[in-house]
């Protein structure tokens, strides 16, 4: 009985430093979208020095959001560090595809709604007022 209790407690100190270890490692990192789609998307979650965003620029028809870390080679990130925010444009096999950093505040590598679509629902709600109020 005593060296199942022994073993049980080795196990729960293990277990309990490995989740410490990992929560420091993880303490001042971003939060950010993790996800590949062919359209905007907005979910899974990652835990980098940096949020990335990748599109391809025809019509933004690939999405790709995720993490990364900065390693010792830290010229390769000189732009995204000295910046909150950095987009630039690749072309690759004659694809044209644009890849945004940012470091600002967790979930930055978000899609911004187009004014479009925020006036939409806008418009809609003021004509149905109007048409409640007619009745």
């Amino acid at each position: 009985m005593k060296c199942c209790l022994g073993l049980m407690l080795l196990l729960i100190g293990a277990t309990l430093a490995y989740n410490k270890e990992y929560a420091s490692k993880n303490l001042l990192k971003l939060r950010c979208y993790q996800c590949n789609q062919p359209f905007q998307c907005g979910h899974g979650v990652c835990y980098g020095d940096l949020c990335v965003k990748t599109s391809i620029s025809q019509n933004n028809a690939y999405v790709s959001k995720g993490c990364e870390n900065i390693t010792h080679t830290i010229s390769h990130y000189e732009p995204q560090l000295k910046l909150k925010s950095y987009c630039r444009t690749e072309v690759v096999f004659g694809i044209e595809s644009t890849i945004c950093y940012c470091r600002d505040a967790d979930f930055c590598n978000a899609a911004r709604l187009p004014r479009a679509f925020i006036g939409g629902p806008l418009c809609l709600l003021v004509l149905t007022l109007l048409f409640l109020e007619a009745l």
